[in-house]
């Protein structure tokens, strides 16, 4: 109970912060104050990734809706290609997704009592080992964690470049499994841009799993 109250206080914080044009930082700031009052205590660093969450998802929300209200059925992830961009969102660059199907997982996440129900329909992505020593993107943890995809060459570290990827899910996939709108994890840069490309014909069988077996031994955080 103390912590779906505290949900929607957080929500609260970040809607007056938004409205109000302020920073993460300061929202984070903000959101700490209405923790510390509800005894939920974490660092600033914590709060601010929080505020830098919803105010994507916010953005993301915003934007969706502009496309459905336009007529517009699929948009595209547009992701930020500068050095410290991480493997998820060059991995996400430029693949469409259906407007319905992502305004359909936003509704149920805010139409649930449940806290967690944004875990279910709409998960963080992060980069890890798998038990081969192969390193790949993954979603969900302990015995549902999946796979996403393999990364044969990072491009961590470079501008305007997206890497090599492999053995990854179809974008169908991605989008029956939550992965097709930003924010794909904290402090994510990804936004959304409307596409005019027709859907994608599903000729293919769904690609078997990019790690056999897909345990994961290690996670590493994906950077700011």
């Amino acid at each position: 109970k103390r912590q779906a109250a505290f949900s929607a206080i957080a929500r609260q914080v970040v809607s007056r912060g938004l409205t109000d044009g302020l920073d993460s930082k300061t929202i984070g700031k903000d959101l700490k104050a209405a923790a510390t009052q509800a005894m939920v205590n974490r660092s600033d660093s914590y709060w601010t990734m929080i505020a830098s969450v919803f105010a994507t998802r916010s953005r993301t929300w915003g934007m969706l809706s502009s496309f459905e209200e336009a007529g517009i059925e699929r948009y595209e992830i547009s992701a930020t290609l500068d050095e410290v961009s991480c493997d998820v969102c060059r991995f996400m660059n430029e693949q469409t997704f259906s407007v319905a199907s992502a305004v359909s997982a936003f509704k149920k996440v805010a139409e649930s009592d449940d806290p967690e129900a944004v875990v279910q329909h709409q998960p963080f992505m992060s980069v890890g080992m798998a038990e081969s020593g192969e390193k790949g993107l993954f979603f969900g943890s302990g015995a549902g964690r999946q796979a996403v995809a393999r990364v044969s060459e990072s491009a961590v570290g470079e501008k305007d470049a997206l890497g090599k990827f492999s053995g990854a899910m179809s974008g169908a996939d991605l989008e029956k499994n939550g992965l097709s709108a930003p924010p794909f994890h904290g402090h994510c840069r990804c936004a959304t841009i409307a596409s005019f490309e027709a859907a994608p014909v599903q000729q293919e069988p769904a690609r078997q799993p990019v790690f056999a077996p897909p345990a994961v031994v290690a996670t590493v955080p994906v950077p700011a």
